[in-house]
């Protein structure tokens, strides 16, 4: 349910200034991999796609990825379950290089 009032706007916040502005910080090319959206980046120095998902509380890796990309795994003692089955979830850290 949508609620919009009509009523007046409080004198206050009209003369309250804004105190957030929008600052740009860089550009993401974004294509789509049919309704996907998907942006490069690279792991340990590997170019690789990325599936954008804003809502996401974690980056997920295959198994057989990470290893390919050198990530050091360390088992997390928890399991995923989904379609395909259950899976075993490790944790991988790669540290931002300077």
């Amino acid at each position: 349910m949508l609620c919009i009032s009509a009523g007046a706007v409080p004198l206050e916040a009209q003369t309250t200034p804004a105190r957030c502005r929008y600052v740009k910080l860089a550009t993401l090319p974004i294509t789509y991999s049919g309704v996907q959206p998907i942006v490069e980046g690279t792991i340990n120095g590997a170019p690789v796609k990325m599936l954008l998902d804003t809502g996401a509380q974690q980056t997920v890796l295959t198994r057989e990825l990470a290893e390919k990309l050198g990530l050091t795994l360390s088992h997390s003692s928890r399991v995923t379950i989904g379609v395909s089955g259950v899976s075993t979830e490790y944790r991988a850290r790669e540290c931002a290089r300077k």
